[in-house]
């Protein structure tokens, strides 16, 4: 994680009984915003940032490189993250 401080809890997703993704919930725990990186170690077809039901939140842009997210956090903010393995998109499609 490069930028601000943040905390992160990842939840699987599971269609049909397979893993084909996973929820996380970044928050900034410094008192400071700015951009995140993180680099999760595992390849990203798709990235969403949604509310706490799971829906798209608008205006919330997060950019996709590869194995890693970059978003903006406000300070003390949050974000839940929908991330999808490749052959799995269908969060952002």
């Amino acid at each position: 994680v490069t930028g601000v401080q943040t905390c992160a809890l990842p939840i699987s997703v599971l269609e049909s009984g397979r893993t084909v993704g996973v929820k996380v919930g970044l928050v900034e725990s410094e008192g400071r915003g700015g951009d995140v990186t993180v680099d999760w170690g595992f390849d990203i077809a798709t990235a969403s940032v949604n509310d706490a039901l799971g829906r798209p939140v608008p205006g919330r842009e997060v950019t996709l490189a590869g194995r890693s997210t970059t978003l903006y956090l406000r300070r003390f903010g949050w974000a839940c993250l929908d991330l999808r393995f490749p052959g799995h998109a269908g969060a952002g499609e």
